[in-house]
């Protein structure tokens, strides 16, 4: 009688987070209705249009382009800011009429989505996290990161795909595939590259080996580059690269280290300090973020963590790194997340699973719509609160991490999942 009362809970609770999942579908569409014409879909499409028609992006105003079509132009970016590589991935999109487009698009990234939450599954293995994936997919769904990701038409989940896919196969051995999958990311929009020191420090063969991984990731770099045009690349970095720079100054919804110390630069006038340079700021606060994922790879090969663990400290310092790591970018937390959850589940404190509610919901809910400009500080923190909520979810992997869940011979996930079931 209590299994057929608990099978009954068990499927009303599926049945429910099935509801879920559909209203917030129905919820994020309904927002989507007219999202073609804005950021950052817009920037998308015209640049590949006009690179399809054999107009450089990178050194011609999309503003014509965009007011043709009725779409929204943002004066802050006035030419293509997109590597090439995604530009041309995009070409075959911009083919059809915009909507279509963005139809088209967008459902290519629900299915990364959902490939994505698939091989997070995989790689976790965990009888415990399958019991609660479910409920970790309502999560994500209903999160600010995926909702800002869907009404931008955002590439993250094609991106993250690829760096999941490395992981997986690095975990298998498979290197030159995992550098392939690695470089490939990289080409599309350069950040993944912040974990190719990573994939070099842990691969399981001699140094010649990994010397030759990288010189293999290097040309293959090479040769995306040259498929895509080395003069686009060098218009990509000599007029794209300053637009960047001065956007994300003083701007929202932006976690990494580089904006935090931008921010700080405006808000608080240390610009002074560089005389109100803005390009001296930015390259400061690069400096910062790659400081901080400098230390991160110190504390790792300093101390003895899990593969996956380790994996996901660096998956966050990467998104630490990044200037530009926009809410979207936050998608890339999903792994570590899940993570956390079955090390609390297993050996983690009531103060720590505190600590994650607090991180996940500053993390995941966008709570700088009620910050408002009358008191700096506040509106500062207000606006940094995913930032801090990263560095929390980065100490909880630490704090949470399990010596039984270490392989000294070649760490994969069976042991990890092995080490983890309830």
């Amino acid at each position: 009688m209590q299994f057929e009362r608990k099978i009954t809970l068990v499927n009303f609770k599926n049945a429910f987070l099935i509801f879920v999942l559909a209203y917030l579908t129905i919820h994020t569409l309904s927002f989507m209705v007219n999202r073609w014409q804005c950021n950052d879909f817009n920037h998308y499409y015209t640049s590949s249009l006009m690179l399809s028609q054999g107009v450089n992006p990178y050194v011609t105003p999309l503003k014509p382009l965009m007011d043709l079509l009725k779409m929204y132009h943002d004066s802050g970016i006035p030419y293509a800011t997109n590597p090439p590589p995604l530009i041309y991935l995009f070409m075959p999109f911009a083919q059809y009429d915009p909507l279509a487009a963005f139809n088209l698009w967008s459902t290519l990234q629900l299915l990364c989505f959902a490939a994505n939450l698939y091989l997070v599954r995989k790689i976790i293995n965990n009888k415990y996290f399958n019991s609660i994936f479910l409920e970790f997919t309502c999560l994500f769904a209903a999160s600010f990161p995926v909702f800002l990701h869907f009404i931008s038409a955002q590439v993250q989940f094609l991106i993250l795909l690829f760096i999941y896919l490395a992981y997986l196969l690095f975990t298998q051995k498979k290197y030159a595939l995992t550098f392939l999958l690695l470089a490939t990311a990289g080409a599309i929009k350069i950040y993944p590259l912040f974990l190719a020191p990573w994939f070099l420090l842990r691969a399981q063969c001699t140094l010649s080996r990994k010397a030759l991984h990288a010189l293999l990731m290097v040309s293959w770099i090479a040769f995306l580059g040259y498929l895509t045009d080395l003069n686009l690349w060098r218009d990509f970095f000599q007029f794209s690269t300053p637009i960047i720079k001065n956007y994300i100054i003083g701007k929202g919804w932006n976690y990494g280290i580089p904006s935090f110390i931008g921010h700080l630069g405006v808000f608080f006038e240390f610009n002074k300090l560089f005389n109100s340079n803005i390009d001296k700021l930015t390259t400061t606060a690069d400096v910062f973020g790659i400081l901080a994922l400098a230390l991160c790879f110190i504390y790792i090969l300093r101390n003895k963590l899990s593969l996956v663990t380790e994996f996901s400290l660096v998956l966050i310092f990467m998104l630490l790194a990044t200037p530009s790591c926009w809410a979207h970018y936050v998608v890339a937390a999903m792994l570590p997340i899940a993570v956390i959850i079955t090390n609390i589940h297993r050996n983690g404190s009531f103060s720590q699973k505190c600590a994650l509610g607090l991180a996940l919901f500053f993390l995941l809910i966008d709570v700088s719509v009620y910050a408002t400009k009358s008191s700096m500080i506040a509106y500062f923190t207000c606006l940094h609160m995913p930032l801090f909520s990263m560095l929390a979810l980065a100490y909880l992997l630490i704090r949470t991490d399990s010596p039984a869940l270490h392989d000294t011979d070649c760490p994969h996930m069976p042991s990890f999942a092995k080490a983890c079931a309830p």
